[in-house]
């Protein structure tokens, strides 16, 4: 008879993850990117968005957690490639290049990455390429409280490009800065374009995860009601919506994981008005997607896409374990 599989915890999950991510980093600091699981030949396609992202969640993972001092060497790692290779200048300020092109996402993304390891790695040079992305994202700031998304370095035109994801991973980029570095200007540009997009319901049929983590770190750093609300509408139709379930693949799944423990994370909202019943159900909508993201975990920390694909991707690790990190730091030990 086999033995039963093993019921991993949610703690465990994320570690296993993050130390996958390490292992993914190359010796140059480039990850081997995607992979067949198990053992699959890597493909040569390339993103720097993930690639920064990757680097964020492991950094964030590692650096709360003893045992993981080879996961903290290979985000460094893969901070320096990220800074030796495409931070490169754009005017007066700087932008992460990638075949000819800047993204908004990926400055806002780079900035996490970047401040992440500078938190127990203490480099200064990332906290002046941190700020250099900052003035790069308000330099693309547009009419209504939004950006750019895509300019080409050939020629510094703007192209015809839109990500439902940029705006709140440059959001979130610029919060974070204002934190770390205390600089009140990042975070007022922050806000400001928040209330703007909040009067068109930005992010909420997208169930942006990426803008309830800046909402989480804008209202925490400046408690605006207006932040707690936009939040609180994008995780409503979370909830309300879990069509994105019937796709049966793991990252789609996990970012609503992402973004509704953010949300959590807020609190119970600045007035008797906002302790409405979806904190419960947020949470019971957190537990539903775990449990069905442990499906697509391997005991050697990677996730694969779904049901039907093995295919393994940094950004899969990612997501999921970012979830499983975030639900075992604020529920796991109460629930003990």
């Amino acid at each position: 008879m086999a033995a039963p599989k093993r019921s991993f915890q949610p703690r465990e999950i994320a570690q296993r993850g993050a130390r996958k991510l390490g292992k993914l980093v190359r010796a140059d600091g480039r990850f081997t990117y995607r992979y067949r699981h198990p053992g699959g030949a890597p493909t040569d396609t390339y993103n720097m968005l993930r690639h920064c992202g990757s680097t964020w969640a492991a950094a964030e993972i590692a650096g709360s957690t003893d045992g993981l001092a080879e996961t903290r060497a290979a985000a460094a790692r893969a901070n320096d490639w990220l800074l030796a290779h495409h931070v490169v200048p754009f005017g007066d300020h700087l932008c992460v290049e990638e075949k000819g092109v800047t993204k908004l996402g990926g400055a806002g993304l780079a900035i996490l990455a970047l401040l992440e390891v500078r938190a127990w790695r203490g480099d200064d040079r990332a906290l002046d390429a941190a700020r250099g992305l900052g003035g790069f994202i308000l330099s693309q700031r547009i009419a209504g409280g939004d950006f750019h998304h895509m300019i080409g370095l050939d020629d510094g035109k703007v192209r015809d490009f839109r990500s439902d994801y940029y705006t709140g991973e440059a959001l979130f980029g610029l919060a974070r800065l204002a934190e770390v570095t205390g600089e009140a200007a990042w975070l007022d540009a922050a806000v400001a374009s928040a209330r703007r997009l909040a009067d068109e319901d930005y992010g909420v049929r997208q169930h942006s995860h990426w803008m309830l983590y800046a909402l989480e770190k804008m209202y925490a750093l400046s408690p605006a009601p207006g932040l707690y609300s936009h939040a609180a509408k994008i995780v409503e139709d979370i909830v309300r919506n879990p069509a994105y379930r019937e796709r049966r693949q793991s990252t789609p799944i996990a970012c609503r994981t992402e973004g509704v423990l953010a949300f959590l994370r807020m609190g119970p909202g600045p007035s008797i008005q906002d302790a409405v019943p979806l904190g419960g159900a947020a949470l019971a909508t957190v537990q539903e997607n775990l449990k069905r993201q442990s499906r697509w975990f391997k005991p050697n920390g990677a996730f694969v896409e779904g049901d039907s694909s093995d295919w393994v991707q940094i950004d899969y690790i990612q997501h999921n374990i970012s979830g499983f990190h975030a639900f075992a730091e604020q529920f796991q030990s109460a629930a003990a």
